[in-house]
């Protein structure tokens, strides 16, 4: 038995993970100060996994609740950045709540 992605079905689930590792990045980048906050290693060679795994959420939440990936990065605010747990739908009402 191997553990080819075919048999597992681990191809896609790897794809999903380099998309929303894709559009976590392209989020981080339009709050500069944040991405110098959360830089590790000497001379900030490199993001927090913590603060790329807080991006990737808030581009799921949002859309799940119904915005593009483009509307999600675009959207995005600081708040929801560094506060994983902040309610996006509470505070705007143009998000629908999913279920």
């Amino acid at each position: 038995m191997t553990n080819s992605p075919s048999n597992s079905g681990g191809e896609r689930i790897e794809d999903v993970a380099q998309n929303a590792i894709r559009l976590a990045h392209k989020t981080l980048d339009r709050f500069p100060e944040i991405k110098r906050r959360h830089m590790v290693v000497a001379g900030g060679a490199a993001l927090s996994s913590a603060i790329i795994a807080a991006a990737a959420v808030a581009i799921v939440r949002r859309v799940k609740s119904g915005s593009t990936e483009a509307e999600a990065v675009a959207e995005i605010t600081a708040e929801e950045l560094e506060n994983p747990n902040h309610d996006v739908a509470a505070d705007d009402p143009t998000i629908s709540d999913p279920s």
